[in-house]
C-alpha cells in the first residue's frame, strides 16, 4: 500500500494505492492559516483510523 500527500495552500489531499497502484480511496482537507495544530489533530487522527482500517482489510 502507498500512501501520498498533497499538502497545498488550500487543501491538504491524500490517496491511498493498492500493490497494483489502484487508488483505493482520496481524502481532502481543507487548509485554515488560522488553524493551529491542535485543530487539526482530531481531524487527522480520524484519518488515520480509516488508513489504518483499509490496511487491515
Amino acid at each position: 500500500m502507498i500512501i501520498g500527500i498533497d499538502i497545498g495552500s488550500t487543501h491538504i489531499v491524500t490517496g491511498i494505492y493498492d500493490d497494483k497502484g489502484k487508488l483505493i480511496s482520496t481524502f481532502r482537507i481543507a487548509t485554515n492559516d488560522k488553524m493551529t495544530e491542535d485543530e487539526y489533530f482530531p481531524t487527522l487522527i480520524i484519518l488515520q483510523n480509516i488508513i489504518m482500517f483499509l490496511l487491515k482489510k
